[in-house]
């Protein structure tokens, strides 16, 4: 907690500069916005129902490929994913 009392003959805003120059020092606007931002870790779930989707996805391209349907290094088209997907 930062805390600036206006000493005589100051003006607001060199008491709120000093307040900010108190709190810059001090970390505490980093320190809340990296409360603020910070991102929760992906649940053991959520981690494998995004990893066997990245492998359903890979293997599909490989089939895509092999068929002929599409070129390698170019992505799958919406309607093919939506089409071999199901």
């Amino acid at each position: 907690m930062v805390l600036v009392i206006r000493k005589d003959k100051e003006s607001t805003a060199a008491m709120l500069r000093r307040f900010q120059r108190k709190t810059q020092l001090a970390g505490l606007l980093t320190e809340s916005r990296r409360k603020r931002f910070k991102k929760r870790p992906l649940s053991p779930f959520k981690k494998r129902k995004s990893a066997l989707r990245r492998l359903k996805i890979s293997a599909l391209y490989k089939q895509l490929v092999k068929e002929g349907l599409i070129e390698e290094g170019k992505p799958i088209p919406q309607q093919l994913k939506k089409k071999f997907s199901g």
